[in-house]
């Protein structure tokens, strides 16, 4: 059994959800790939897929072992690629995550300057506000906006995202503006949805910090529509700095309670290694960092 053959074969069964998918993308007739799994399978001795006739699922076992192998051919295919590129020009295709808001707003409109430099890249960006596995669903990096938890992965700091409590004008003069954070409770919240970490806050000024837990009134998944319900006068709503510009510049939002601070988190590129890292991940790293220090895009522009 050529073992390297069978890891592909597994994986792009796994990600094609089908024999005959992944016969296609591997250019092999379906026999072969099922032989494959068969003897990987055999030599493992045990089951990975559950096989219906609709569709291939993943047993416990399976998807634990999916996530080394992919992680084993991205490796691999790194390496590879560390190799063959010995003239050290970033080229091929870069896979981002980001979370859709910071995405939006300042990855995407920088990638033509981005792709300017390094003509011979191609960047295609996901953006998604849940965390995913950069490993297993092949990413190149992800840009997350919180502090690393999974030692396995590789950080590097981008900017420090600070955030506060904002309210709509129209909002504070309708329901009165507030003197300490024990206010807080007689306002409207807009808020994530029950379970998120981001409901926990401390208001600190002089040393005095008060801890609150902000479920609101009303939650809502993605920090756009957060932004959006606080415009619209739906109550107070705590937000990143790097989304506020244009609408305080226009007067549309205020912030509330100025003189509490609110801890900040970190914006912060991550990957799986620094061993073999590819030329167009290393270009990709330095170029987000050149653009977002030593002061980032939505400081100087106000947002």
């Amino acid at each position: 059994m050529d073992r390297f053959l069978a890891l592909q074969i597994f994986t792009t069964t796994v990600e094609s959800e089908s024999l005959i998918g992944a016969s296609r993308k591997l250019g092999l007739s379906p026999s072969a790939v099922s032989k494959n799994l068969a003897a990987l399978e055999e030599h493992l001795g045990a089951r990975l897929l559950n096989r219906t006739t609709r569709r291939i699922g993943l047993t416990e076992i399976g998807e634990a072992y999916y996530e080394r192998a992919a992680r084993i051919l991205a490796e691999l295919a790194d390496a590879d690629q560390s190799v063959s590129q010995q003239d050290g020009l970033p080229r091929g295709l870069l896979r981002i995550s980001a979370p859709i808001s910071f995405g939006q707003r300042h990855v995407a409109p920088a990638l033509p300057e981005f792709r300017a430099a390094y003509p011979d890249v191609t960047v295609q960006m996901i953006l998604n506000d849940a965390v995913v596995d950069i490993v297993a669903e092949r990413f190149d990096l992800a840009i997350r906006i919180a502090n690393l938890k999974d030692s396995s992965l590789v950080a590097r700091k981008l900017a420090a995202n600070h955030r506060r409590l904002y309210a709509a004008p129209d909002y504070l003069a309708r329901k009165g503006g507030l003197a300490s954070p024990s206010d807080i409770e007689q306002h409207d919240l807009i808020s994530p949805p029950a379970g998120s970490p981001l409901l926990d806050l401390s208001l600190t000024r002089n040393g005095d910090t008060r801890a609150l837990h902000l479920l609101g009134q009303i939650q809502l998944s993605s920090v756009e529509a957060i932004l959006e319900a606080c415009l619209a006068g739906g109550g107070l709503a705590v937000l990143p700095e790097y989304m506020v510009g244009e609408p305080m510049a226009a007067g549309r939002l205020v912030p509330v309670l100025p003189d509490y601070t609110v801890p900040d988190t970190v914006i912060q590129a991550v990957f799986p290694s620094s061993r073999h890292l590819s030329a167009k991940v290393r270009a990709f790293l330095d170029f987000l960092v050149a653009r977002y220090n030593p002061v980032p895009p939505w400081q100087k522009q106000g947002g």
